[in-house]
């Protein structure tokens, strides 16, 4: 309904965390932190735009890092967007800064813009905004990102989103694959 993430002091809920020596999983579901109402003539209205939204956030140690969000809507005209905001500009894919490099990569998800943030009394800009689209009007949209990490001179595993039998696909980094559906990482 393009309002945003109100102000209303709700916020996700942890389904899942586990922490092994190779990975680390976070499961969460955030749709309510998007409810909101509305009082009009004394009577109050609650709108509830997301049915779910569940993020995974799964960590290859001891680098990269997959974030995968299903987000289903009320209403499948909606807009839906995947937000990563950087302290310079991305200018596609990689940034280097403080003797550190991250690299992102899209797997899933519409087409991806990026403008600059002003958010100081100053008026200067603050942060770079990196925005995904999630394409055509659907009652549920999935976004797929892998973020990768190091110091300056680190060389991004190669990334690869490769098709499986069925009804999933799976998420190549380097040597390491790992299955997603549309329910997540599994």
């Amino acid at each position: 309904d393009g309002r945003g993430q109100p102000l209303s002091g709700k916020g996700g809920l942890p389904k899942l965390f586990r922490d092994t020596p190779e990975y680390s999983l976070f499961v969460g579901e955030a749709g309510a932190a998007y409810d909101w109402k509305e009082k009009v003539a004394g009577v109050t209205t609650e709108h509830k735009p997301l049915k779910l939204w569940i993020r995974q956030v799964l960590f290859l140690k001891p680098s990269a890092v997959i974030v995968w969000d299903r987000v289903d809507k009320v209403k499948p005209e909606s807009v839906v967007r995947w937000h990563l905001n950087t302290r310079h500009p991305l200018g596609g894919n990689s940034i280097t800064e403080g003797g550190s490099k991250a690299d992102w990569t899209r797997l899933v998800g519409g087409p991806w813009t990026e403008w600059p943030l002003v958010l100081s009394r100053e008026g200067g800009i603050t942060s770079w905004r990196n925005q995904v689209d999630a394409g055509s009007p659907r009652s549920s949209d999935l976004f797929l990102n892998v973020l990768q990490c190091g110091p300056t001179g680190f060389t991004p595993e190669k990334v690869a989103l490769v098709k499986c039998d069925g009804a999933g696909w799976a998420v190549q980094v380097g040597a390491r694959r790992v299955s997603c559906t549309k329910e997540g990482v599994v």
